[in-house]
């Protein structure tokens, strides 16, 4: 029984394999070819009208036809379907039954078997060629001996007259020799017969003196003529030669004409009856010669080859696609055997990890993974060689060569053999960091907005309450001041509410502040800190406990100074103004040092205090929206959350001491952020 592959290969280059019996019905598919009919197959489908149209059915049908009666390969191109942007590379083979096809049966094993079959089918050819050989050899001494025999023969009889009864005897015998060399010579040629019909040769035999070509049954079939379409001379047969083969073979036959070469093989294309050109194996050589070595006979055999011809150049032409597959993909590609040793890989791999093919085969790819992957990678390869699954994917991460870290969405394939166990596996990349970065950079993002979501509803919340506070105290003070009796009293409530005033001034300066520092970009320019220090100094000299306070500033600075002057101006003004808010009235020498370092990458300010400390629990704290460390002032909490965000904005850092009655110390390190060196 023999069964036809229809193979069909998917524009994305998955080969999807049908099987059909001589009667056109349905034996098996692919798994690929399964999972693009879905839902409409089931194994026990016989009827291809289920799959394809009546259009594609005709096609299939006729290209069986032509496989039956040519025993070769069909390839056309078709869109089996009107709603589906599909295009099949088709390809019929008629091949034995005996190769068990499964239904996932993957097609490069199919070509595997095929090209196991060429290469028996050579093997064969070439141990025909060899007794053809000796067959024409053995032919050629018992015709010589028959010649000889028959001149001795001739000899006898002339003499017949003059020789005595010893004579005849001696003749008769010689007769009964030449009997049993002719018995032997026909039984040879019978067998010659016999192995040339086995090995379905094609037989030529040429006189060369005539030019007169004599061509067995076979030889003219193999070409699709009749008997009486040949000429029987040398050149009609080389009219039917290709003309980029028929220099090389007039070359090669005078070269034995000449007994330069003992006998001349080619391959090439004869012209067949349907018009078209086919592969022959041609192989011979001058069987006689003259005494002075002239050439008198030739004679040889052809093979036909076709098939095996077209078979090759499939195979080529399959792995040529391949190839390029392999070696232009933008996705990495990686070939290892069973023990994962990396047998292959493409340039886009090479690219991705930094190895060249040399050093990737030297390594795994468990060596150039992320420790951290690794757990999960073996938990997926265990499952799925335990569950007898094929295929995995994940995302993970490889360390290159020059050991930076990149993201990679991985999947392995495996190859198993005909006992189902592991043979190769192909393990396909693709290069995703910039998406991962994308994605970290969304959910910092989304973590941003949260969290701005979050302050804006707290802070809308608290500094509505810290308004309204204080304004209802105006409005309380507004009403008591108009009934007062005396003027001490009038200023008196006067007095408060210069207080809530400065207060109520105090947060919306804040508040503006919160905006500045959250909307605003970042604008860097040059900033004099000894002048910025000083201006809020000034600022703040009215204010309660100023003139107390030992104030000493040190700038060491020989470099200009790049950052953005509203932050930093921001910064200082909370800072200064909380120490000089919490100074210790107790101590009888209170003071404020500033001291300011600059150079080309940064600059260090430190502002010491002796006021009234931090308790230590509060220190992680004080950066909170609305933190208030302590209730001795009058305060939003939004001051040193503002001075952090400040920092943040400038990718400056800040450092925090503090002991409750001993006073604190802030060190601030911002980046001298010189505009031309960026």
């Amino acid at each position: 029984m023999n069964i036809h592959i229809f193979n069909t290969l998917h524009k994305n280059n998955v080969s999807n394999i049908l099987i059909i019996n001589e009667d056109m019905q349905l034996l098996g598919i692919s798994l690929a070819f399964k999972q693009y009919f879905g839902a409409n197959y089931t194994a026990e489908i016989a009827d291809l009208n289920v799959l394809f149209s009546a259009e594609i059915i005709e096609k299939i049908a006729r290209m069986k036809l032509i496989c039956d009666k040519r025993g070769t390969s069909i390839e056309l191109e078709v869109k089996p379907f009107q709603d589906v942007e599909i295009v099949f590379d088709i390809i019929m083979q008629k091949v034995p039954y005996q190769y068990g096809f499964s239904y996932q049966m993957e097609w490069k094993e199919y070509v595997s078997k095929r090209s196991d079959t060429n290469e028996i089918l050579l093997a064969e050819n070439k141990l025909l060629r060899d007794n053809q050989k000796e067959l024409i050899a053995l032919n050629q001494t018992l015709s010589d001996k028959l010649a000889a025999q028959q001149t001795l023969i001739t000899q006898l009889s002339l003499q017949n007259n003059v020789h005595n009864r010893a004579e005849q005897d001696d003749f008769a015998s010689i007769s009964a020799e030449k009997i049993k060399s002719k018995n032997e010579l026909l039984e040879s040629q019978k067998r010659l017969q016999l192995a040339l019909d086995a090995g379905n040769l094609g037989i030529w035999d040429w006189d060369i003196e005539t030019n007169e070509v004599v061509y067995n049954k076979r030889w003219i079939e193999m070409l699709g003529y009749e008997v009486s379409e040949i000429s029987p001379n040398v050149d009609a047969f080389f009219a039917l030669v290709h003309p980029e083969d028929a220099i090389l073979m007039n070359e090669l036959v005078q070269k034995n004409l000449k007994n330069e070469i003992p006998y001349f093989e080619i391959e090439l294309r004869l012209k067949g009856k349907d018009g078209e050109y086919h592969w022959i194996y041609d192989r011979g050589m001058v069987v006689s010669r003259d005494e002075t070595g002239k050439p008198l006979r030739a004679a040889g055999i052809h093979v036909y080859i076709n098939d095996q011809k077209q078979a090759s150049a499939a195979l080529v032409k399959s792995e040529q696609k391949f190839r390029n597959i392999f070696h232009f993909n933008s996705i990495g590609i990686v070939l290892s055997d069973k023990k994962g040793t990396i047998i292959d890989a493409n340039p886009k791999i090479m690219e991705l990890l930094g190895y060249n093919l040399a050093e990737l085969r030297n390594l795994r790819p468990i060596d150039f993974s992320h420790p951290d992957d690794l757990q999960q990678e073996r938990i997926l390869s265990r499952e799925m060689i335990e569950q007898g699954k094929d295929y995995f994917q994940m995302e993970k991460r490889y360390i290159r060569k020059d050991k930076k870290i990149i993201w990679i969405n991985f999947s392995l394939t495996i190859i198993r053999g005909a006992d189902k166990q592991l043979q190769m596996a192909i393990a396909l990349m693709e290069d995703i960091t910039e998406k991962k970065l994308q994605e970290e950079k969304l959910k910092e993002q989304n973590a941003t907005l949260i969290k701005i979501n979050e302050e804006l509803n707290h802070f809308v919340y608290r500094t509505s309450h810290d308004l309204r506070a204080p304004l209802t105290s105006l409005m309380g003070l507004v009403q008591i001041t108009e009934i007062a009796n005396n003027e001490a009293e009038r200023n008196k409530y006067l007095g408060m509410m210069t207080r809530q005033l400065h207060y109520l001034d105090g947060v919306i300066k804040e508040i503006i502040d919160y905006r500045k520092v959250s909307a605003g970009e970042v604008s860097i320019s040059e900033i004099s800190l000894a002048e910025n220090i000083h201006n809020v100094m000034l600022h703040y000299q009215f204010l309660p406990n100023y003139a107390l306070i030992q104030q000493s500033v040190e700038i060491e600075q020989d470099v200009p100074f790049y950052s953005d002057e509203v932050k930093i101006n921001i910064i200082l003004n909370n800072l200064i103004s909380n120490a000089i808010k919490y100074s210790d009235k107790l101590k009888e020498n209170p003071f404020l040092k500033i001291n300011v370092q600059v150079d080309t990458e940064k600059a260090v300010i430190t502002l010491k205090d002796n006021g009234i400390g931090i308790a230590e629990e509060h220190l992680p704290s004080i950066f909170n929206m609305f933190f208030r460390a302590t209730v001795q002032q009058n305060g939003t909490g939004l001051g040193l959350y503002i001075v952090n965000e400040a920092l943040s904005k400038l990718k400056a850092n800040i450092a925090v001491s503090s002991k409750i009655h001993e006073g604190s110390c802030f060190v601030l390190t911002i980046p001298n952020t010189n505009p031309v060196r960026v």
